[in-house]
C-alpha cells in the first residue's frame, strides 16, 4: 500500500467531530425525508412485548417510547432533565436533532482521532464503521433501553437503520479525510518524506561536522605533543 502519512491525533480528534457534525445533518435529512419514502417499514411500531426479545428482557431501563428512534428518546429524556417537563413536538424534534449532532460529533472525534494514514479518502472504512455503529445500536442501545430488540422490529426497518448508519459512517469519515488533507498539508506523505529527509541530512551534517571537530582536537593534540617533545630536548 505504501507510505500514506502519519495524521496528527489532537487535529485529527477536532477535524472528525467537524466531520462527524456534518455526517450526522446528512443522515437526519436522509433518514427524515428520503428513507420513509421507499422503506416505510423504518417508521413501523414494534410487535410484542419487550420480554419477547432476548436482549431486551436483560435491559437495564426502559427510556424509549414506541415509534421513537434513539435520537429522540436521548433529546426527549434530556430535555425532561433540564425542564421538568415533557416536550412539545417541534420541542422534541429540535431536542433530536441536537442530540443526533452531539452524537455525531463524537463519533468523528473517535474516528478522526484513530485514523493510521492521512489519505484524502476512505471509503472502505467509511462502510465499515457504519456496521460497526449499526451492531453497536442493535446491542448496546437495546441493552440500556434506548430503542426496542431488533427481533421486535420489521426486518426492513432494520436494513433501513443500516443504511442511516453507513450514510453517516461513510459522509464522516470521507469529509474528515477530505478536510485533514487540505487544511493540513505538512503531513501529507510526500511533506512527511521530504521533511524525514531533512532531518537525516541535517544529522548527518551534524555527525560530519562532529567528526571534523574531533580531527582538528587530535591533530591539535599530536602538535602539542611534538612542541613539547622538541623543548624537553
Amino acid at each position: 500500500m505504501g507510505y500514506a502519512g502519519k495524521p496528527n491525533q489532537q487535529r485529527g480528534l477536532i477535524i472528525g467531530m467537524i466531520g462527524g457534525a456534518i455526517g450526522a445533518q446528512v443522515a437526519w435529512l436522509y433518514r427524515r425525508q428520503l428513507l420513509p419514502s421507499f422503506l416505510p417499514e423504518i417508521d413501523a411500531a414494534p410487535t410484542g412485548s419487550p420480554a419477547d426479545d432476548p436482549l431486551e428482557a436483560r435491559a437495564l431501563a426502559h427510556f424509549y417510547t414506541d415509534g421513537e428512534t434513539v435520537n429522540e428518546t436521548i433529546g426527549r429524556v434530556g430535555y425532561e432533565m433540564v425542564y421538568q417537563q415533557p416536550p412539545t413536538d417541534e420541542q422534541r424534534v429540535q431536542s433530536a436533532r441536537i442530540a443526533a449532532l452531539v452524537i455525531g460529533a463524537l463519533l468523528g472525534g473517535a474516528y478522526g482521532s484513530t485514523r493510521n494514514t492521512t489519505r484524502a479518502r476512505d471509503f472502505a472504512g467509511g462502510i465499515f464503521y457504519g456496521v460497526r455503529l449499526w451492531i453497536g445500536e442493535l446491542t448496546v442501545g437495546t441493552l440500556i433501553g434506548l430503542r426496542p430488540g431488533f427481533t421486535r422490529q420489521q426486518p426492513n426497518g432494520t436494513i433501513g437503520l443500516l443504511t442511516v448508519w453507513v450514510v453517516f459512517s461513510f459522509v464522516t469519515a470521507n469529509t474528515t479525510r477530505l478536510l485533514y488533507w487540505l487544511l493540513f498539508p505538512a503531513d501529507r506523505p510526500e511533506n512527511q518524506r521530504r521533511r524525514q529527509r531533512g532531518w537525516r541530512g541535517l544529522r548527518l551534517g551534524k555527525a560530519v561536522q562532529h567528526t571534523g571537530q574531533v580531527v582538528a582536537v587530535a591533530k591539535t593534540a599530536r602538535k602539542a605533543q611534538r612542541w613539547v617533545k622538541k623543548h624537553r630536548n
